[in-house]
């Protein structure tokens, strides 16, 4: 049985960049929920307003126990705004 965990942004002020720049540091906060792909038959689509480094989401996925790395980011979508991108090679 798969499963699925979805993670979406908050709410974009669009008109306080000051705000804007706070939220995109509180959703990379919320990169620890990539953990959660240690469960083999998990799928994650986690959505930001901002784009994240993939140096990022590579070092949470390198913290994954008994996980290779790559197996994690093919089960992982990211995705920005109402644009989702597939990290799957």
């Amino acid at each position: 049985m798969s499963r699925s965990s979805w993670c979406l942004r908050s709410p974009s002020t669009g008109r306080f960049p000051a705000r804007e720049a706070s939220s995109q540091a509180f959703e990379e906060r919320f990169l620890f929920l990539l953990l959660l792909l240690r469960q083999p038959r998990l799928r994650m689509i986690y959505v930001t307003s901002m784009p994240i480094k993939p140096s990022i989401v590579e070092y949470y996925l390198a913290l994954l126990p008994g996980v290779i790395p790559s197996h994690a980011m093919a089960r992982l979508t990211l995705g920005v705004g109402r644009r989702l991108v597939t990290t799957a090679a």
